[in-house]
């Protein structure tokens, strides 16, 4: 099989747990896949689908993500196409023609068409029938489990095709799912014995830096990548379409060359941007998270969030999209308890729990961010990642233990003394000569997450949402002290945290003069085939290159990233840079 993998996708070996995916999907096997972002999900099935003689059925929620797929398995010389409800009647006869002929193997789809266009269900009832259709693939799976964090109802529509095609295998794939939308999935596709495979969400290449988001946060923005990420790529992810052009404008004001992105530019120029940051010309995205799924850069240095997701899911999907190639990555979080009152008014009820998760996680300034992260998707690892999130790298001389119970006992005679119109701004203000206010908004934060105080949202005079207080019956164990609030921490004072780099794979020895040589010749091909740079070779396997020196197409072939056909294609003109 590496063979094979090597001549069709240019890799050497197969990643963590895909190899053993492969051969359950060759074995037409049930399978649930959970691969954090950039684990290499989509050889887990495309690769088989090369394997066997047969059309593999993909099913993904976006045309933009099908079409970026499209476009790598068409440089690989892959045979695949796409069938919408939109797709035109000449493309549309190509494929019905040529289904049987196997001159597809992988088409791909949404499930908005495979529910409601009678013309594509027949053809594969048809294929069905003369076996000829070999594996169902259900991309972005957590959208078909009402508990999933972006559960679509189109995806409800696709549950029967087990009912259809019975005797067809199935692999549902994704990124973020917990153990509850793992059974959902399994449930509503009505799988019986499925293999379930999970590589590990520990991203060890990624830090996780957070900061409190202020009126000084753009300047920090700013600086953060003038002085660590100069001329690399990167994603800024904003709440509002308003907040993505205002960052942006920000940041080209301050020689910081950006685009902004969200669902109210067309199509058109929103796909120009996406191009350009992909090929490198514009080399930082502020954006909605309308930006982002599907994309296989493997170079992005860094990922900030100027405003809080939704959930824990979203958080994770997103700064999974740095450093994909392996190389050190860094994600910001500019956070601030404000975005949560916004939030809550964005989104259904049945979410706010998990908008709850997300500000716990923040408001933690304890436990390792990674652990937190593996263990809330049902990774059950007891570590710490030493050096690769703010907590770790925090002094922990500078953490303080304390007890908040008569803290806690003082907010409650407050908000009960206030009525209806407690705030927080107004228990801060009167308790202000007592503690301080930071540690008072802190606190009151924990007790709403652990359901000691309700928080409801009104909008005030200015138009602005703000919260109103009240008392669960639980508070009641804390004032008759059935219950001591001992376990909060907090900082004694603030200390810049060091970095340390001890997961940094040893750098390659390479020629410097030589890698400015091989990039220009890259960026030249990219520009005459109209591509991604990397596309055409990753700057890892430039880095080897120019380290290694091969002076012939023997080894050429042996570094990492370069196949039989890319030998073809750019071998001699690399080798002539290379031994010139």
């Amino acid at each position: 099989m590496e063979k094979e993998l090597k001549r069709l996708f240019g890799h050497d070996t197969f990643r963590s747990k895909q190899k053993d995916i492969v051969e359950a999907s060759l074995n037409n096997e049930d399978i649930i896949v959970l691969m954090p972002t950039g684990g290499g999900k989509s050889l887990c099935y495309q690769f088989p689908a090369t394997q066997v003689e047969g059309i593999t059925i993909v099913i993904s929620p976006l045309k933009s993500l099908i079409q970026d797929q499209i476009d790598a398995l068409k440089k690989k010389k892959i045979n695949v196409c796409s069938f919408y409800g939109d797709t035109s009647f000449h493309d549309k006869e190509d494929l019905m023609i040529n289904m049987g002929e196997y001159k597809y193997l992988l088409i791909y789809t949404t499930p908005e068409t495979l529910s409601s266009n009678y013309l594509l269900v027949s053809k594969l009832q048809e294929m069905y029938e003369q076996k000829k259709l070999k594996r169902i693939v259900i991309d972005e799976a957590h959208c078909i489990s009402s508990w999933g964090h972006d559960f679509r109802p189109s995806y409800r529509s696709i549950c029967n095709l087990n009912e259809a095609f019975p005797e067809i295998p199935f692999i549902a794939l994704t990124a973020t799912a917990t153990p509850k939308v793992v059974s959902d999935i399994k449930d509503n596709l009505n799988l019986k014995k499925p293999r379930i495979f999970s590589q590990s969400f520990y991203r060890s290449n990624l830090e996780i830096q957070t900061f409190e988001r202020d009126a000084k946060s753009k300047d920090k923005i700013v600086n953060l990548i003038n002085n660590k990420h100069q001329n690399q790529t990167g994603i800024i992810y904003c709440l509002s379409r308003k907040n993505c052009e205002t960052m942006s404008k920000y940041l080209n004001q301050n020689g910081i060359d950006s685009k902004f992105y969200h669902a109210d530019i067309n199509s058109s120029e929103r796909i120009k941007i996406q191009e350009d940051w992909s090929a490198g010309k514009v080399k930082v995205i502020a954006a909605t998270i309308a930006f982002g799924m599907g994309i296989d850069k493997p170079d992005v240095r860094f990922v900030i969030h100027h405003n809080l997701p939704k959930s824990l899911e979203s958080y994770y999907q997103e700064i999974g999209r740095a450093g994909r190639d392996g190389l050190d990555s860094t994600c910001y979080m500019f956070y601030n308890y404000q975005d949560k009152i916004i939030l809550q008014k964005m989104i259904q009820e049945r979410d706010i729990s998990k908008l709850m998760d997300i500000v716990a996680f923040f408001e933690n300034i304890v436990d390792c961010r990674h652990y937190i992260l593996c263990n809330y998707f049902g990774e059950k690892k007891d570590f710490t990642c030493g050096n690769k999130c703010d907590n770790c790298l925090r002094d922990k001389s500078n953490l303080e233990k304390i007890d908040i119970t008569q803290h806690a006992i003082d907010i409650f005679k407050e908000i009960n003394f206030m009525g209806p119109k407690a705030t927080k701004n107004g228990v801060k203000k009167n308790l202000k000569d007592k503690y301080d206010t930071k540690l008072i908004d802190r606190i009151i934060v924990y007790l709403i997450s652990n359901k000691y105080l309700s928080e409801n949202l009104f909008k005030n005079y200015y138009d602005y949402w703000n919260e109103r207080l009240a008392l669960y019956k639980k508070c009641q164990l804390v004032i008759d002290d059935k219950v001591k609030l001992d376990n909060f921490y907090t900082l004694k004072k603030v200390k810049k945290v060091k970095e340390l780099n001890l997961f940094q794979e040893p750098e390659l020895d390479f020629d410097t003069d030589l890698l400015q040589k091989l990039k220009e010749l890259r960026t030249s091909l990219s520009r005459d085939k109209q591509c991604a740079p990397y596309m055409i070779f990753k700057d890892k396997t430039l880095e080897e290159m120019s380290a290694k020196k091969p002076k012939n197409s023997s080894e050429f072939l042996n570094i990492k990233g370069v196949g039989p056909k890319k030998v073809k294609d750019y071998g001699e003109m690399f080798l002539s840079v290379i031994n010139f």
